[in-house]
Parts: structure tokens; sequence; C-alpha cells
């Protein structure tokens, strides 16, 4: 099936729509997503949680935003994209209403409360993604998307074209379609960087859109091997203790706990990936001064020890 056709396809109404539609025609008003079984079932509150979205061993899915259902505002622990194919749809973030244009990309970061209402003469289309695979992808200026953002890619046709070959391998479910998901999703996001990032729009209304704070966050991944909480503060000429209140605040974890994600989020790659490295040198590579903190740590986060998790992992 071309680009062509799948637009075609997915710009028709599903059986959820058409329902939606002849109650809207009936009643005057949108269909209550509540009134959609098994649909509701993800949508059972205003904080929707990956366990309700994602089956077990789906990291990431794709999908249009269904028109004629009123879904009301809600945030969620994982990221959200939403991209416009055609038309314009209104999306609110945070108290802050816009209108999402054609090519519009949007990235809704984990805790953002939004609402999206597409009309039917308008094809958006979302992407969902854990939060703990999309900040695996060891993508440059990550932090960036702790954030909400548009990304205006106008008639962009990579942008297009990739966000469509991901739902077709969704769409298709051959072999190896979650790796070339992950693969064109990654290939995505890095093009957005390249080629739109310098006119990225900020839609967090306060502090957390201040590009100072992108600035930090984006220094912190950047450093994270070396970085500690007084050499950051001088860096950018916080206090300690603010700069530690702030961080809780808007990362929902202590700078300690947070430096410790990060370090072994990359270990595990490391592991992973280079199968004769030496534990030491995995401890020197990620910041651990402690090879026994190290190990404990890890088995925390895995479940087991580094050394048996690179065995596991290599002979597969």
């Amino acid at each position: 099936m071309t680009h062509t056709q799948l637009v075609e396809e997915l710009k028709s109404l599903s059986d959820l729509e058409r329902q939606g539609k002849q109650y809207l025609a009936l009643h005057g008003d949108l269909m209550h997503y509540r009134l959609l079984i098994p649909f509701s079932y993800g949508y059972s509150g205003s904080q929707l949680l990956e366990q309700d979205f994602f089956p077990e061993g789906t990291d990431l899915e794709i999908d249009k935003i269904l028109r004629y259902i009123y879904i009301p505002a809600h945030s969620h622990d994982f990221v959200e994209f939403t991209y416009v194919v055609e038309g314009t749809c209104e999306h609110t973030i945070n108290g802050q209403r816009f209108t999402q244009e054609r090519g519009d990309f949007v990235v809704v970061s984990p805790g953002a409360k939004h609402i999206v209402t597409v009309p039917e003469d308008c094809l958006c289309m979302t992407i969902k993604m854990k939060r703990s695979a999309f900040f695996d992808l060891h993508l440059p200026n990550v932090a960036v998307f702790t954030t909400p953002l548009l990304f205006a890619c106008g008639d962009d046709p990579f942008v297009l074209h990739t966000v469509l070959s991901i739902y077709a391998q969704q769409s298709a479910n051959a072999s190896y379609c979650a790796e070339m998901m992950t693969f064109l999703f990654s290939s995505l996001i890095l093009y957005l960087l390249q080629n739109f990032f310098d006119e990225v729009r900020y839609l967090q209304i306060g502090a957390g859109g201040d590009p100072r704070l992108i600035r930090l966050a984006n220094y912190v991944f950047d450093n994270f091997r070396t970085v500690t909480m007084k050499s950051l503060a001088e860096e950018f000429h916080y206090n300690e203790s603010y700069l530690s209140a702030l961080i809780s605040e808007k990362t929902g974890q202590t700078f300690t706990s947070l430096m410790r994600t990060l370090r072994l989020s990359r270990a595990e790659e490391i592991l992973r990936t280079t199968p004769a490295i030496k534990l030491a040198d995995v401890c020197e590579r990620v910041g651990y001064n402690d090879t026994v903190r190290f190990i404990k740590d890890f088995k925390e986060k895995y479940g087991v020890t580094p050394a048996k998790y690179k065995k596991e992992k290599n002979a597969l």
C-alpha cells in the first residue's frame, strides 16, 4: 500500500468514529469516551498509565486520534507525540490552547495535561512511547523533551513519510517490526532536531518552558559522568539548596536519584552492546567510583548483577 493510499484509509471513519458521528447527529454533542467499551479501559482516569496502554513487550504505539469522540483533559506517565497529516485541530496543553496546523509535530511530555479536539476534515496521528524507552534512545538534547514542544514541519516529506512508515510497520506486524518502528522513530526525532530545533516552540506555561532550565537539563545529560550538585550550581549560578528543590519539583526525583538513573541506564547499554568490557571500565565510563555500590544499585534496578546481565544479554 502506498502512503497516499494509507492516508486515504486513515481518513475514512472507523467503526468507533461512525458511532460517534451518529451520536452527534442524534444528541447534538460528542460521544463521551466512557460509552465506548473496551476502548475506554485505558482512559479510566485523568492520569493515564503505561500499563494500560502498552501490551507486554511493547514500547511504542501509533494510531490516529479518533474524531467525534470526547476524551477529557488528561496527563500520562509516558511520552506522547501528535502529528497533523491533513487539516488542523485544537490542542490545549497545561491550559495553553493553540491550533495545531498541518505538519506540526507536538511533544506532550509526561505529566503535561492536554486535550485534543480533531474535526472530521483533520487527520492527526498520535505516537506513544514508554518514558524509559524514549530516554534509553540516548538522543542528543534529549532533556528538551521533558517539556511540551512544537516543531513546525510544514510539508516536509521526510517527517510525513516516516510517520506513515511507522504506522505501516505496526499494521504489517511482520518480523522485526518493533525494531523497525523504534529505528524509524529515532531517525524522525534526530531529523527534527537537525532541521527544526532552532525554531522549536515551547508550549509549557511557566518555568517548565524556560530555555535556561532546558539548557540546565541538557548540561546534566551531557555531563552525567562527572557532574555534581556543586558543579551544576556553579555552572548556572544557582544556590545549591534552591537548585536541589527545583530539580525535585521538575523531575520528581532528587538529584542523586536522577544521576543514578542516568548512569545505570548508560551502564545497561554498555553491558548489552560491549561483551568484552570489564566491570571497572563500565564504572569509569558512567561515573561510578565504587564498584561495590555500582553492583548493588544495578541489581536493585535490573534484578541481576551486572556480570549476570551481560552474560544473559550476550547469550541471546
